[in-house]
């Protein structure tokens, strides 16, 4: 791997640590984190609109569907099909959200190590650019496999499996799902640093994803905290606070730790043992 030329910034107050780093970037682009937080999210706009509209009507058609006599089997083949196709639509919307989260690991990898950053135009003109190829691709195969769960376990379940093959279909098709989102996260992340080939991206992402997936699963918990509570916690003002928590912040703050989490992997297994240093920082 060959590090990007970056700025070259002699200053003896730079954060020498990620956490260090982490504590910069709260204190000095907390409102800059709101705004990317929402520009990301608009990026799932369309994700979060397809979804609603499909619930909507599913669970409409399967009252009326119902009201009109129907069989449980002929409702649960007509939201099976409903789902799909909710899913396959999802996948190009899926693609867009990544995007959009790419150019803000972009934004965020300026800030992680003390580049002059202009957020709104540094997200649009060069965060897409930088990050496109692997955000797409990521996008699009997790799309992809959630629909090939939807669909294998809404087909296993019409079928009259037992519901224990079922369950233990989806946690296998979830870990895979999983590591998949590590891998795409692990190709995003070295995309704003490295220039590598989509190849040897892909082989590299493949390797962190593996060989960091129980440590990955624990930032995964981490990231989950804020939804975790909003379902646990049942008070209507904790939850409103949840909401707007994860509205004005929660985007970029899932991709803050995440960004940070993969540099601490590359700073590990890359730039230590290669002696590369990114504008004097050593993380």
């Amino acid at each position: 791997m060959s590090s990007r030329i970056r700025l070259q910034l002699d200053d003896d107050a730079i954060p020498t640590t990620v956490r260090g780093a982490l504590r910069d970037i709260f204190r000095n682009h907390f409102a800059g984190l709101m705004l990317l937080s929402i520009l990301i999210t608009l990026g799932f706009a369309a994700k979060l609109a397809i979804d609603w509209a499909f619930n909507t009507y599913i669970g409409m058609n399967a009252a009326v569907m119902e009201e009109e006599g129907h069989t449980a089997q002929e409702i649960a083949i007509q939201t099976m099909t409903l789902r799909v196709g909710q899913f396959a639509l999802g996948i190009p919307a899926l693609m867009l959200g990544a995007l959009f989260m790419g150019a803000g690991a972009h934004v965020i990898r300026k800030w992680f190590y003390g580049e002059p950053t202009r957020l709104v135009r540094d997200f649009f003109r060069e965060g897409f650019v930088q990050t496109w190829k692997s955000s797409l691709l990521g996008g699009f195969v997790l799309g992809l496999g959630i629909l090939l769960v939807i669909f294998d376990v809404s087909y296993l379940d019409l079928m009259g499996f037992p519901p224990v093959a079922t369950v233990i279909l989806g946690i296998f098709q979830g870990l895979v799902l999983l590591f998949v989102l590590h891998m795409t996260i692990f190709a995003v992340a070295s995309e704003t640093v490295y220039k590598l080939d989509l190849w040897p991206r892909i082989k590299n992402s493949a390797l962190f994803g593996g060989v960091l997936y129980l440590p990955s699963i624990g930032v995964d918990i981490i990231t989950l905290a804020l939804p975790v509570c909003y379902i646990v916690f049942v008070n209507l003002y904790f939850q409103i606070f949840c909401v707007l928590i994860f509205l004005f912040i929660g985007s970029a703050l899932f991709v803050l730790i995440w960004f940070a989490y993969a540099q601490w992997a590359f700073h590990r297994y890359v730039n230590k043992r290669r002696n590369i240093r990114i504008n004097n920082r050593d993380y």
